[in-house]
């Protein structure tokens, strides 16, 4: 009977880590996993988070800049009104005024992202440390699988007979199971994923990154614009040269700074979308997986291994 019921249990318990990391693909979970921290890695730390802010204000800053003061200052420059200059740009120079509208709602969009980005830093970190900071995710369905193997073999040498021979490698085998769960602090790393994949849910979609892709497309055109085409023809209205042109517009400061950052920062921000689009099929590999009821499914095997282990140990000492 003994044997039964230990050799039972374990062969239970294997068959279920092993169904379990098949069923939920763990492997590639634990694969794709880890390529989306190495991706988000660079750019989910303060430093860059807050740069990438930075941008955002001052693109946004600009562009109210650009409406508010330059379009009126054009206007009486050239003895216009501030909607015969919107017409103009629409007519002329269509890039830049479709840039100017669409500041408003990219700046919106980028913000969301960017603070999404920074309220999840530290689940991220926690995260990207499973199972330890030196070893890669990809270790925990390789673990859990191996773990299945070893319940598997101890259960069919029970059956067989080998009873307190096993009880005894399933005591140490669960107990130290459970004891590197706790070490390694694996079920909160586990709900910091789960929670900062929840939080990624509403805004990680491929709607999100075409759309962030599109909106970069029009800020780089705009400037593109601007640069060759647009300031050297309303110097040409106002009847001076493009250098000229250029000193007036030193006087809105966060105009001439967007204008002059502008290569660089559309090249940090196509970094980031990037970051997301190629990403992107991992997320949707890793979303549908709670990381947390995996832990406390392994803990429980462990333990049930352990308690299995003491059972078949004690009931040979008391009999």
């Amino acid at each position: 009977m003994r044997r039964f019921i230990v050799g039972g249990t374990l062969v239970l318990v294997g068959a279920i880590f092993i169904i379990l990391v098949l069923a939920q693909n763990l492997f590639r979970v634990g694969t794709d996993f880890e390529e989306m921290t190495d991706g988000f890695r660079p750019v989910m730390n303060t430093e860059t988070l807050d740069a990438y802010q930075e941008g955002v204000n001052g693109i946004a800053a600009a562009g109210d800049e650009l409406s508010n003061q330059v379009v009126p200052a054009l206007a009486i420059g050239m003895g216009m009104s501030p909607e015969q200059v919107g017409g103009l740009l629409e007519q002329q120079y269509p890039a830049t005024a479709q840039g100017m509208a669409a500041i408003p709602q990219l700046s919106a969009e980028f913000n969301g992202i960017i603070g999404l980005l920074q309220s999840q830093q530290a689940n991220f970190e926690s995260a990207d440390s499973i199972p330890t900071g030196d070893l890669p995710a990809q270790t925990v369905p390789w673990s859990l699988f191996i773990l299945g193997i070893i319940a598997l073999v101890l259960g069919a040498v029970a059956l067989r007979g080998k009873v307190r021979l096993v009880s005894m490698f399933s005591l140490i085998v669960g107990v130290l199971a459970l004891i590197t769960l706790l070490s390694v602090n694996l079920l909160s790393k586990a709900t910091d994923a789960d929670d900062m994949n929840s939080a990624l849910k509403p805004a990680y979609t491929s709607e999100t990154v075409t759309g962030a892709q599109a909106g970069l497309e029009v800020l780089a055109a705009m400037g593109e614009e601007m640069t060759t085409k647009t300031i050297p023809g309303l110097a040409e209205g106002l009847g001076i040269s493009t250098e000229e042109m250029m000193d007036l517009l030193s006087a809105y400061p966060n105009t001439a700074q967007v204008l002059s950052t502008l290569d660089e920062s559309m090249a940090s921000f196509t970094t980031l979308i990037d970051v997301f689009d190629q990403n992107l099929e991992n997320y949707e590999t890793i979303k549908p997986v709670d990381l947390s009821t995996l832990v406390w499914v392994v803990a429980a095997g462990a333990l049930v291994m352990a308690a299995i282990g003491a059972f078949g140990v004690f009931w040979k000492i008391t009999r």
